[in-house]
């Protein structure tokens, strides 16, 4: 049996990782396939050489979720990508306080002449919803080529219903009121993803951490002999030699000593 590590960018939600999982073990000759939203890694098991390592790459990325063989990453790595994640959703999520905020004293506490209002709205919410929104409709879009859908789809779709028909407004002359509560929907799920994306962050790291806690090197006993091998490649039903001060490389019973 041989596993295989994944990299796997694009995955926000359960059914983004029902679907990796589900391309995944689509694959012929693939026995189990298993997703870890918190890391953004698939761990595939396969038959020795019934699977080229691309071939498993190519099946996620073509689903829309863009993938690559892991490397050893540790901690620090997953921190700094992470950083940049957050900081990301968090300018997003400033742009649109930032913007929403007028709009709303405006719309409740100005008197403002309609079209005047209007034309202000209309100023205020664009970025909003092309800035903010981005993300949301580059994820529909992905979704929507490879004949899928998720969380992205249901909010572009939304917000971009109403700042049409706000836009529609704008043009003959009726309430442009929609497109003020499409750049706060837009705002509102985005603060969603700066807490979710701290949470996440939060579970993945201390992941990341226990894995750094594993020894790059083991001693196994073969024919009655140690050899030293990376902890990949320690079968099932084999002894190790852990010496005093060593490291625990992997989950074991305890055998004597």
């Amino acid at each position: 049996m041989t596993t295989i590590v994944l990299d796997v960018t694009g995955m926000h939600c359960a059914s983004c990782v029902a679907r990796v999982e589900s391309v995944l073990l689509s694959v012929g000759g693939v026995s189990q396939a298993h997703v870890n939203l918190a890391t953004n890694q698939a761990t595939i098991y396969y038959a020795d050489d019934a699977v080229d390592a691309q071939v498993l790459v190519a099946a996620a990325t073509t689903s829309g979720y863009p993938a690559t063989i892991a490397e050893d990453r540790r901690a620090d790595q997953h921190d700094q990508r992470h950083a940049r994640e957050l900081r990301g959703w968090y300018y997003r999520f400033v742009v649109g306080i930032a913007l929403v905020v007028p709009m709303v004293i405006m719309h409740y506490f100005v008197a403002l002449a309609p079209t005047t209002l209007a034309l202000w709205t209309f100023a205020l919410s664009t970025p909003v919803q092309f800035v903010v929104g981005l993300p949301y409709f580059r994820g529909a879009w992905q979704r929507l080529r490879h004949f899928s859908v998720n969380m992205d789809t249901l909010v572009a779709l939304g917000t971009g219903v109403a700042y049409g028909n706000g836009v529609a407004g704008l043009v003959y002359g009726s309430s442009v009121m929609t497109m003020v509560d499409a750049a706060m929907i837009l705002t509102f799920v985005t603060l969603g993803k700066v807490l979710e994306t701290r949470a996440r962050g939060r579970a993945s790291r201390a992941i990341f951490r226990l894995m750094d806690l594993t020894p790059d090197e083991a001693i196994v006993l073969r024919d009655g002999q140690p050899r030293t091998v990376v902890p990949s490649e320690i079968r099932v039903d084999e002894h190790i030699l852990v010496r005093p001060g060593d490291r625990v490389p992997l989950d074991a019973k305890v055998v004597t000593g």
